[in-house]
């Protein structure tokens, strides 16, 4: 993850279950989101070729912290860290994948067959 700031830019290797403490915001200026089927099966199979015992690098994620004078006039559930500057499309991605497949292990279903699961990816 880097951070946009001239000040204090620097490349700074951040697992997926870190990243689950952070708290962004997708700037209004950002595209929505436009990944289609092929953007995440790319994803999916560059992931699942990667080396089992080598970190899986996602390209850099840019950030830009958090202006602290418009967090503080935010209600606290609207609060973040973080404006995500580049990267939105990897991480949504991968947020909603890995949502979805919480909600199947909250569930207990462990037979989930590959066409309903490419139907949740690509939210079908």
């Amino acid at each position: 993850m880097s951070s946009d700031n001239s000040s204090n830019s620097r490349l700074e290797p951040k697992s997926i279950a870190d990243l689950k403490t952070y708290r962004f915001r997708i700037p209004s200026y950002q595209r929505g989101y436009r990944w289609e089927k092929l953007h995440v099966e790319q994803l999916l199979d560059d992931i699942a070729e990667s080396k089992p015992d080598a970190p899986y690098y996602l390209q850099p994620v840019v950030v830009a912290p958090a202006d602290p004078a418009l967090i503080a006039t935010l209600p606290q559930e609207e609060q973040f860290d973080y404006d995500l500057i580049d990267g939105q499309q990897r991480l949504t991605t991968l947020y909603i994948i890995l949502t979805a497949l919480s909600h199947f292990k909250q569930l207990a279903v462990t037979d989930i067959s590959p066409e309903d699961l490419e139907d949740i990816i690509t939210l079908k």
